[in-house]
């Protein structure tokens, strides 16, 4: 959610927001945030076609036809009892569950801040660089996983293929 999920914890304090109507809305912000990503690679030229998709069937035949899945999260995981409603989770622990959920064979996880080499998944958490949900939905996903920074992003080609 970026800068739109930053802007709805400013403004859950601000309105007092439940914590349950806050998760929603910053899982709309993922929402804002896929549409401005799709957008920008078309006007610059991305060559691969990025999809909004809603659901795993979506997701698995947008990659069937060499398409990029940008997951928006809120319809598969609204109401789903096994995802906290507030700020416990993030954009970390909802792609590290659907990683899970899809099986994924590997989950890279991208972050706007540098990320120290061989950090567990507990070191992340306890630092602040992802989110409380992270280490025990990664260590349930049954798939490897990477944290990258924004040095480390040549490497994200390499390790997706």
């Amino acid at each position: 959610g970026g800068a739109f999920a930053d802007t709805v914890r400013q403004e859950q304090a601000r309105l007092q927001l439940s914590d349950k109507t806050a998760h929603r809305m910053a899982l709309l912000s993922m929402h804002q945030l896929a549409l401005g990503l799709i957008d920008y690679a078309a006007r610059t030229g991305y060559r691969r076609r990025l999809v909004v998709t809603e659901s795993d069937t979506a997701i698995r035949q947008a990659v069937a036809v060499g398409d990029i899945a940008v997951w928006v999260p809120l319809p598969m995981t609204d109401g789903d009892p096994t995802i906290p409603e507030d700020w416990s989770i993030t954009s970390d622990g909802l792609a590290t569950w659907l990683a899970r959920r899809l099986s994924a064979r590997l989950l890279v996880v991208l972050k706007s801040v540098t990320v120290p080499a061989g950090s567990t998944a507990d070191a992340l958490a306890a630092s602040g660089l992802v989110d409380p949900s992270f280490p025990g939905l990664v260590a349930s996903a049954g798939c490897p996983w990477r944290v990258l920074g924004p040095d480390e992003y040549g490497q994200l080609t390499a390790l997706i293929g």
